[in-house]
């Protein structure tokens, strides 16, 4: 396992999805309006609510999915190998001392990969919630002009890009 890889997921590619997901909730609290901000607060705290129960189902039931995981581990160590192999080439390779460290890693990894997929159908829901948003967009919102423009417009010269004379140091 490479040093910029933790679990599988490259680190850079989690960091821009995690901010990606606060671009997207901030976009919903703060640029949406009506309709589509209620729909997009709605869904945040849908998955605000789903992580929740996890977490504390993950917390209450800990030591069952262990030893659930370890019954698991001990039924797979347990089987036998399709392939012969002679008796003094034969390699026991059942490590009880490691067994409850490989469960746990294995809950933990379910934990997160259950948490991971929330973010997944949130990020998915607010992009689609933007999108439908970007496209009644342009009837609703006049677009921004930039302040030097405006300012031009209204006879204000302090702004205005271009001057007819450079202005004196006296």
């Amino acid at each position: 396992m490479s040093d910029t890889t933790q679990g599988g997921l490259d680190i850079a590619k989690k960091l821009r999805s995690t901010f990606h997901l606060a671009g997207l909730r901030m976009l919903a609290e703060m640029g949406l309006k009506g309709k589509d901000q209620s729909d997009a607060l709605s869904a945040i705290l849908h998955f605000d609510q789903l992580r929740s129960k996890e977490e504390k189902t993950y917390r209450a039931h800990y030591d069952d999915r262990v030893n659930d995981a370890i019954k698991r581990l001990l039924n797979e160590a347990g089987q036998k190998d399709r392939f012969f192999q002679p008796g003094w080439a034969q390699q026991d390779k059942f490590d009880k001392s490691g067994l409850r460290m490989r469960a746990e890693r294995q809950v933990r990894f379910t934990h997160k990969a259950v948490l991971s997929l929330f973010d997944r159908q949130e990020t998915r829901t607010l992009e689609e919630i933007s999108k439908r948003s970007e496209d009644r967009a342009p009837d609703d919102i006049s677009p921004v002009r930039p302040r030097d423009e405006v300012s031009r417009e209204n006879g204000n010269p302090i702004h205005a890009k271009s001057r007819s004379r450079p202005r004196s140091r006296d």
